[in-house]
């Protein structure tokens, strides 16, 4: 699955991205252990998290911005916007020839990247991750869902989901089928069934937003639950 554009000039602007078919991905990895949550009832460190948000600035970035994030909050050094292009530019994408990302202005950019290549992102930082999602989650031992996902925030790894942004930002003139956005999870709060995020689209302050559970969920069924997970530490 590669991000591209979906149909709106409004889209485009807030990260530039739309579903395609899931590929297989053979990724082997452990099954979540119990969740330890830091809070009674919340699984994940939110406000620790937010410190870690940016806006996107490019058109098509989420993708990039959600691995900064993620490697801000593990190493505590965030790459800025312009670092992350600069990597994905120079680096080869591992679902389709060429690099794992172009400049919206260039021919053939404008698309977003691929979940693979989101994977590869980390690992230059030695943070290993690998991709779920419901079609595989048999196959590779790596669970998702809600369960789960409050399992791996509960054990301190760090979780970018695939979702459909016009659920997520209750937008009503936008398409609710298919995933065209990724954001961090940063936690979940069962005291408030809420779901914690980093959106780097967000059109107001994207740290540590706040939806409601089945908003998330559904917004997150459009990508057959796709999510990066970070390995155990």
């Amino acid at each position: 699955m590669r991000a591209v554009v979906r149909g709106t000039l409004k889209s485009l602007l807030r990260c530039g991205l739309a579903a395609g078919v899931i590929a297989t991905v053979g990724l082997a990895g452990p099954a979540a252990a119990d969740p330890n949550p830091i809070t009674p009832g919340v699984y994940g460190d939110p406000v620790a998290a937010a410190e870690y948000w940016r806006p996107q600035l490019a058109d098509d970035s989420c993708g990039l911005m959600a691995v900064a994030d993620v490697v801000g909050e593990i190493t505590g050094d965030l790459p800025t916007e312009q670092e992350m292009v600069d990597l994905a530019e120079n680096t080869p994408s591992v679902s389709q020839e060429g690099p794992i990302y172009l400049d919206p202005d260039a021919p053939g950019g404008g698309e977003g990247i691929s979940y693979k290549d989101l994977v590869v992102l980390l690992a230059h930082f030695d943070i290993p991750s690998k991709v779920t999602y419901n079609e595989i989650a048999d196959e590779t031992g790596v669970p998702t869902g809600l369960p789960s996902l409050e399992q791996y925030l509960g054990q301190g790894r760090k979780v970018i989901a695939f979702v459909n942004s016009a659920i997520i930002w209750k937008d009503s003139e936008e398409q609710h089928d298919s995933s065209d956005h990724y954001l961090v999870v940063t936690g979940v709060d069962t005291n408030t069934n809420s779901v914690h995020l980093n959106d780097s689209g967000a059109e107001e302050n994207g740290a540590n937003e706040q939806v409601p559970v089945d908003t998330f969920l559904a917004a997150w069924d459009t990508g057959d639950d796709t999510m990066i997970v970070t390995d155990a530490a």
